[in-house]
Parts: C-alpha cells; structure tokens; sequence
C-alpha cells in the first residue's frame, strides 16, 4: 500500500463534526434518484457539475457510476487519487486506508468521499479554502503554492467497517492511535487546532490501556509501558492544543491526566503552568514553573515564563497596594474640607476670647464704679 502523507497529531469535544455537516449534505439520500437530481445539483459552467456546498468552492462530477452503498460512521475507505494543479500531476496515490471523515484528508476530499457509492469515480475541484489555503503545500516532490484550486480524480475502492476498538488487537491500536497522532501533529504545525484536536482525541481512543490487555492479548510489559508513553505524549499534544485554542480549563485537565502517570513529567508541568496563568491563577503557575526548574534547571521556557509571571505577580502587589492605600487615605477634597474646618473652629475661638474679654471688662468697670 503507497505511503501518503494525508493518512494517519486543537472543536473540542467530539470526532463527528464533520460528518454532522456531512449529514446535512446527504439527507437528500432518503429522495428517489430524480429527487436527488433535481434538489442536490446546482450548475456551475457546466450541469454535469454539483456544487456540493453551494459556494463553488466544492464541485463534484461522477465519471464512473457506483453500487451498494456510501460510507458510514466507524467505516474504513479504501481510495485512490490524482491531484492535479495546472493540469500538472503533484500527487498521486495508488491506495490508501482512510477512517470517514476524521480529518485524514483534506477537507474538500473528507467531504466529499461520504457522498461517493463504492466503486465510484468522480472529478472533484476543490477551492482554497477546503484545501490547503493560503499556506499551500510543500513535501518532498509535492509543491501546492498557496490560494490553489486543485482537481482531483477519486475512486472510492472499497469500504469496510471498522471493528470496535475494544476487540482490536493492542498493536493494531497502536498503528492507528500513532497514525492519528502523526496527523494531528500535521493540523498543528498548519495552525489548525480545531483538527488537530479531533485526530490527539481519535488518538487517545485507540491508545487506551487496561490491564486486562496482559492477559488476553499476552502484551509484554515493554508493549504496555510503550502504549503508555505514546498516550502521554498524545495527552501532551492535546494539552499544548487546547491552549492555542485558548480553552486553559480543557488543557489543564489533559496536563493533569498526564501527571498522574508522570509526576515529573516537564512538558505537563509547563501546559499545566500555563494553564493556570491563562485561568489567572499566577501563584499557582509559578509553583509548578518552579517543579520544572527543579528537574531541569536550565530550561528557557521555563525561565522566561517564570520572570514573566513574577513580574506580573508584583505588577499585581503593587496594585493592591496602592488600592489599599486609597481606600484609607483621604481624599484631597476630604483634605480641603478638613482644613476650612479647621478654620473656621479658630475664628470661632478668636470670636469666643474676644466676648469674654469684652464681658469682664464690664463687670470689672461697675464694680470699680460701685
């Protein structure tokens, strides 16, 4: 089977985003066939064309009719294809094992495989923005430059269901738990973290441990151990993920799964960290920046992050302080008010003298003059 690098590593919680919208797309399927023609077809230059999303950035034509039945939810794809830029050939795969809409594609071709029939072939062109954007694509010979349209030729071979992944063999998990790592890690460094976080989530799933594992598959200690450690490092990656997504609660919870396998383990302590400074809780942050440092002293993200929270931390002391301080201090005008006060009890005293001096002269007077 031809190696492709869109085959199998931050929406958040479930895998099936993109077959929900693929739903919305196939519920025409419950129409006759005459139906379908009229309702699902738009024409674009041509009427042998489908815009399938109505916004001409999608386009299908059926080349080769299919049979039986489309892809479903939990079903393995076979496919082939052809990409062309410029009528110039820069991909092609003779066979691929694909899961259905879990971002093992791009999304043009993620979109479009749910609504092919087995055996089919169709023409697909795909816009910009459901293939590789204004990034574009460069690995090995491949060399998509940004904004392009590219055209596909697709045959849908095959489709199988897959089995529960509880009844799948350990290292049948693995294969795919780390083909789904290595895609996420292709979302992420396209800085497409919604995608990257369904393929570390898929991931997870299938490189999930129990021990029950030992005993009905005899996995060696070195197998589970390395199960383990790949689940943490997908764990990781989420958590890194998640942060970019600006979810910090999300992220500290995957950091926190981590640590509890590995209490040293640096990378969970920075996300976690991290997580926390987001959440704004600084001083716990530096706790944990502080645990890193202690392992490996002369990490620089750790130490960057740790002036920059400290920084921060007597930025914040300062604050209060200066708030404190005005809530006890008068005010200038409480000030201005004191002092008029003030002057007023001294002319009041200066008034008061002088009566009384005026007042004992007089009884003086009269009983000098009696």
């Amino acid at each position: 089977m031809a190696t492709h690098h869109n085959v199998t590593d931050n929406s958040d919680e479930d895998t099936n985003g993109s077959f929900e919208f693929v739903d919305k797309l196939t519920d025409s399927d419950n129409k006759s066939d005459e139906d379908k023609d009229d309702s699902a077809k738009k024409e674009s230059g041509d009427d042998q064309w489908e815009d399938v999303l109505g916004s001409g950035q999608l386009l299908k034509k059926i080349i080769k009719p299919g049979y039986d039945r489309r892809p479903e939810r939990q079903d393995i794809c076979e496919i082939k294809y052809e990409c062309r830029y410029n009528d110039d050939i820069v991909e092609k795969v003779d066979s691929c094992k694909i899961l259905v809409s879990e971002s093992e594609l791009i999304q043009g071709l993620d979109l479009i495989i749910p609504l092919m029939l087995i055996g089919e072939i169709s023409e697909v062109k795909v816009g910009p923005r459901f293939a590789y954007g204004s990034k574009g694509y460069q690995e090995g010979s491949i060399n998509i430059p940004p904004d392009a349209t590219l055209h596909y030729t697709v045959e849908l071979v095959s489709v199988t269901t897959e089995p529960e992944i509880e009844t799948m063999d350990v290292q049948t998990r693995k294969e795919t738990g780390l083909r789904k790592k290595v895609r996420g890690n292709w979302w992420f460094s396209r800085e497409e973290y919604v995608f990257a976080a369904q393929c570390y989530k898929k991931a997870i799933q299938y490189l999930d441990y129990n021990e029950s594992d030992d005993v009905e598959q005899a996995i060696t200690r070195t197998e589970a151990d390395q199960l383990i450690d790949e689940r943490i490092n997908v764990y990781n990656n989420l958590s890194a993920t998640q942060l970019k997504m600006n979810s910090p609660e999300e992220a500290l919870n995957s950091a926190e799964i981590v640590l509890k396998l590995q209490p040293n383990n640096v990378k969970a302590l920075f996300r976690k960290a991290m997580a926390l400074a987001e959440k704004g809780e600084r001083t716990e942050a530096v706790k944990y920046l502080k645990k890193g440092l202690q392992i490996e002293p002369q990490n620089g993200r750790f130490q960057n992050e740790l002036q920059k929270l400290q920084n921060l931390l007597a930025r914040d002391v300062k604050t209060e302080r200066n708030l404190y301080k005005k809530m006890f201090e008068p005010s200038k005008s409480e000030k201005l008010s004191g002092s008029s006060d003030k002057n007023t009890w001294i002319k009041l005293g200066v008034f008061i003298g002088s009566l009384a001096v005026a007042v004992l002269g007089a009884i003086i007077y009269r009983y000098n003059i009696e």
